[in-house]
This record gives C-alpha cells, structure tokens and sequence, in this order.
C-alpha cells in the first residue's frame, strides 16, 4: 500500500512509479467513484477524443470490432 499526504491547498502527488505505470502526464483526469462508506474507486478518464483518434486508428488497421 502507497500512502500519499494531501496539502493545505488539497493537492495530492500521485507518486511517480504509478505516474510511470499509467502513462500519466500533467493535465491528467482521475475521477473518483463512491464505491462505499468512506470508500473511493479512482478511474483515469480520456482526454476529450483520445477515444475517437483510438478507436479510428484501430479501425484503419482494421481490429476494431463493432458491438
């Protein structure tokens, strides 16, 4: 478990292994999801049409499949 402290302006450094992990960069979307009483879930979320340019250049080479 990796323990992380929160500043007096409520910032919070997400240490630099996990940074590396997930292929973050500055300006990263992590949302917080309520899984329970004083429980969190964290998600990354997309940059607006990261999603569009995957899923199209997946179409090009032609694995992307339609659901």
């Amino acid at each position: 478990m990796v323990t992380a402290t929160m500043t007096t302006k409520g910032r919070v450094t997400v240490p630099k292994f996990l940074r590396d992990e997930l292929k973050l960069s500055p300006g990263a979307k992590i949302e917080f999801v309520r899984v329970g009483p004083g429980e969190y879930s964290l998600s990354l979320t997309a940059p607006e049409g990261l999603a569009e340019e995957t899923l199209g250049a997946k179409a090009r080479a032609g694995s992307a499949t339609a659901r």
